[in-house]
């Protein structure tokens, strides 16, 4: 793209390294993330990617680690740690998708993961709705005018979420937390730091405001 930078907002579902190509790198540009709870985001994707496979709940154990593990969607994409993929910079989507199965690739990938990730503000999807999420943001991004999300939006697509997975059996559960067991270690992260940016907002009041995760360090 030639000529001056022209844009305040670039958002969309890309990667970490598309995210360093797309956007101009400089003091000024700072970055917030979303991150699911990896059980609800895994059943979100099953229904959306294969709306004709069967219910989740119906298949056998067996039946679901292998559908997780080996079955894409007719763009090549998988269910699995799909948060570390965005994050760790790795898109060779069978490698992402398989990565419980290869502890050393794991390892070094989810580390990346979260060193890219503590650039940015973490927020988690199922606290949009709460006022914490919306004072993080006006902190640090006060120009964004954020007043919050409807709760209906957020709200009933938790619901939907956690009613699927009240359903499901402990030992499917089981399947899809070892599949995405790197999803599950960086959305402790998430967490972690989100706690840790809520702390420094309230310890340092209205310093924070504008600025910029980095700056925080």
């Amino acid at each position: 793209m030639g000529g001056p930078w022209q844009y305040s907002v670039v958002a969309g579902h890309f990667g970490w390294p598309a995210f360093y190509i797309t956007v101009p790198r400089s003091s000024n540009i700072s970055c917030f993330t979303v991150t699911r709870k990896p059980v609800s985001r895994v059943i979100s994707c099953y229904y959306y990617r294969y709306p004709n496979a069967p219910a989740i709940h119906t298949l056998s154990p067996k039946a679901l680690q292998h559908f997780l593990l080996h079955k894409y969607s007719i763009f090549g994409e998988g269910c699995n740690n799909e948060v570390v993929r965005i994050f760790s910079g790795m898109n060779v989507e069978s490698s992402i998708n398989t990565l419980s199965e290869n502890p050393d690739l794991m390892k070094p990938l989810v580390e990346q993961a979260k060193r890219n990730m503590n650039q940015c503000l973490s927020l988690i999807y199922e606290d949009l709705i709460t006022n914490s999420t919306a004072d993080l943001l006006n902190a640090w991004f006060p120009w964004l005018g954020y007043q919050g999300l409807r709760k209906e939006n957020v709200g009933k697509r938790s619901a939907q979420m956690s009613a699927y997975e009240e359903r499901l059996p402990e030992e499917l559960l089981d399947v899809i937390m070892k599949a995405n067991a790197a999803d599950m270690e960086l959305y402790r992260h998430a967490l972690l730091l989100n706690e840790q940016q809520k702390t420094q907002l309230e310890t340092m009041g209205d310093y924070y405001t504008g600025l910029s995760p980095t700056h925080q360090a």
